[in-house]
């Protein structure tokens, strides 16, 4: 859903310019209707508004596969670098209810990891925004970052992974199960 909310990503993976102008000239297809390039891109036609007119989506696919084959993958949808945020502390009474939920998720994880290893969780834990989400740091030797997301899913960094690394990993799905804290 990324991909279709925002608009420089939409460009990048669905090449969304023509289809828009084309709604507008044609109205929004319905259910088994689509927007098709008349002449067919694998025969010439040009990509361009103009030539996208309203038709059967089934028909379509059909005069598609027996004209120029069947599809062909061409390659993985291009989804645009989004900028990672700056790791910038704040302070925790400064946080939404949802975030500070979230944050206490992580205290909560580093807490047992300390009682795992036989220590008490000393010095503070920075909290840092990051999404939808918060990284809980713990900002010492040994530390690292739990990654908390909306859904509660985690991910826990050891300290020599940088925080923009940590936010990439995060945001392409790596998890930590919950049973390893």
């Amino acid at each position: 859903m990324q991909l279709l909310d925002d608009p420089v990503a939409r460009e990048i993976s669905f090449e969304w310019g023509p289809y828009v102008e084309a709604v507008e000239r044609t109205g929004i297809p319905h259910l088994e209707e689509l927007l098709g390039f008349v002449p067919l891109l694998g025969l010439g036609g040009a990509p361009v508004a103009a030539n996208l007119q309203r038709m059967d989506f089934w028909e379509h696919i059909a005069l598609i596969a027996q004209t120029v084959g069947l599809p062909q993958l061409r390659g993985f949808l291009r989804i645009p670098e989004v900028a990672v945020p700056p790791a910038v502390p704040v302070d925790r009474a400064s946080l939404s209810g949802a975030l500070d939920e979230l944050a206490a998720v992580g205290e909560e994880l580093f807490r047992r990891l300390a009682a795992n290893a036989g220590q008490q969780l000393e010095g503070g834990l920075n909290i840092v925004p990051f999404d939808d989400g918060v990284a809980v740091v713990r900002a010492v030797r040994g530390g690292g970052t739990i990654f908390v997301g909306a859904d509660r899913a985690v991910l826990y960094q050891g300290s020599a992974v940088g925080f923009e690394e940590g936010v990439r990993a995060f945001r392409a799905g790596a998890r930590t199960s919950r049973d390893r804290f």
